[in-house]
């Protein structure tokens, strides 16, 4: 029976072969010396490598270790020789930032917000405040003459100058009562006083400076006593036409608040670009917490009138000029003093790059036109914003400014920026009228109430300004912007 079967590997064998294994396992011979017809490899050539690779001959099996233990000991040998593996040298960690060598003005010094105590809060909305400041325009004594040539200042007019368009802003002046007539023995009047010389009615001299003054400091504008574009446009209105203005100005902020109240917000800082102020109002509410000077675009590069939404603050910035100003490819300016975004940037979520900041030029906040930026917000009482909007205590602000390192700090997104045009307005308490610089014609909020249109509902007016409005699906990726 043993003949009949032999299992080599686990496979069949011819009988023939069976014995020749056997006879060669008695003798001594080994397996590997038979021909491989007697093992049957020819038939089988996967026995025949598993044999090869599994030997159960004692002899083989101590070759096998001779083998090994010589390998092992070049191997050892090898390795002896062969220089220690060096760990991998770890990164070295980037250098800390080292913070800037410029002086950090105290954040108190800033101009202050109309909420400090000097000026507290004011107890009705900022709607009702231009409301009011409407009907005190129809109860003034002065009631404007409607029937007077338009003034045209084509140049500035100031002290020293004469001849018509002089003569034009004394009868200006005199119909809204900032210079007196005086009847003379015929019965006609004489520009202002008792003048003796014969051109005293087309003189601008120190008396027509000083009414002038007077005018510019009661309408909210710059009392430098120079007739510009602004003092002309609101010396052409009559008191009851700027009242008109004022009422629809009343209604287009109530649609402005309710908006931003409904998107959530807890303040909108209302822009508008003619005046050259910022409204920062409380939505809960509608009182304003702050008001501010602001630089906007020119002509050529204009602000656009949109919405926005303020998402962080980025303190001590650097600015990178976009190909639009930069002459000769990558220019960056790092932050510090000369840096154009001044020491705090607002940053916001538009696909325009129109930021808000600071300035490192703050004496065109005393200048009367202001339309000199590249787009770009560039507001004069940012502190006073960015407390009141962080929220941030003026030692906080402070001391993140001390670092004088470029850092961000998110905030949680309550501030909606809308930014609209608007040819009159209350800017510290006092109504009046505001040359258009992108020159919108009627689609300037008041603009018709000022020619004795009737207007009505101003929301159909918001979308009409240079610019693409912010609207879903626009990227909110923060890039550099013009300042």
């Amino acid at each position: 029976m043993f003949f009949n079967r032999f299992a080599v590997t686990g496979g069949a064998i011819p009988r023939y072969a069976a014995a020749a294994l056997l006879i060669a396992c008695c003798s001594g011979v080994s397996a590997q010396s038979l021909p491989s017809s007697a093992t049957g490899a020819g038939a089988a050539s996967d026995d025949s490598t598993a044999t090869e690779q599994q030997s159960d001959s004692p002899s083989d099996a101590g070759a096998d270790k001779s083998d090994s233990g010589a390998t092992g000991s070049e191997d050892e040998a090898a390795q002896a020789d062969k220089p220690a593996e060096q760990p991998a040298p770890k990164p070295k960690p980037k250098p800390k930032p080292k913070p800037g060598n410029w002086k950090v003005p105290n954040v108190a010094s800033q101009p202050s917000p109309l909420n400090n105590p000097a000026q507290p809060l004011a107890q009705q909305s900022f709607s009702d405040t231009v409301r009011d400041a409407a009907g005190k325009l129809l109860q003034a004594q002065s009631t404007g003459d409607s029937s007077l040539a338009p003034l045209k200042a084509t140049s500035p007019l100031r002290e020293g100058d004469s001849g018509e368009q002089v003569a034009s802003l004394i009868e200006h002046l005199q119909a809204w009562g900032y210079l007196d007539k005086e009847e003379q023995e015929d019965g006609s009047f004489n520009f202002y006083d008792s003048a003796t010389t014969a051109d005293k009615g087309t003189t601008f001299d120190d008396e027509v400076q000083a009414a002038v003054k007077h005018f510019q400091s009661d309408h909210g504008l710059v009392a430098d006593g120079v007739v510009g574009p602004q003092v002309a446009t609101a010396l052409n209105t009559t008191p009851a036409h700027q009242a008109e203005a004022l009422k629809i100005w009343a209604t287009a902020i109530d649609q402005q608040v309710r908006g931003a109240r409904a998107h959530g917000a807890r303040y909108i800082a209302l822009i508008n670009v003619p005046s050259y102020t910022l409204h920062l109002i409380r939505t809960s509410d509608g009182k304003q917490v702050l008001e501010s000077r602001v630089v906007v675009g020119t002509k050529d590069h204009p602000t656009p009138l949109f919405w926005t939404r303020i998402t962080g603050l980025k303190y001590s910035p650097d600015w990178v000029a976009p190909a639009s100003i930069a002459k000769n490819g990558y220019q960056r300016t790092p932050p510090g003093p000369s840096n154009p975004l001044g020491l705090l940037r607002f940053t916001t979520n538009n696909n325009q790059a129109i930021f808000l900041h600071d300035t490192n030029n703050k004496s065109l906040f005393g200048s009367a036109w202001r339309a000199r930026s590249h787009g770009c917000i560039r507001v004069q009482q940012w502190a006073g914003l960015a407390e009141t909007i962080g929220p941030l205590s003026p030692a906080q602000l402070q001391s993140k400014l001390d670092k004088r390192l470029t850092m961000f700090s998110s905030v949680n997104e309550s501030t909606l920026v809308r930014t609209v045009a608007s040819v009159v307005d209350v800017v510290e308490g006092k109504p009046t009228v505001w040359p258009d610089p992108y020159q919108l014609g009627n689609h300037a909020i008041g603009a018709k109430s000022l020619q004795g249109i009737a207007e009505s509902d101003p929301s159909g007016l918001f979308a009409t300004a240079p610019g693409k409005p912010l609207q879903a699906g626009d990227s909110k990726q923060a890039v550099q912007g013009a300042p």
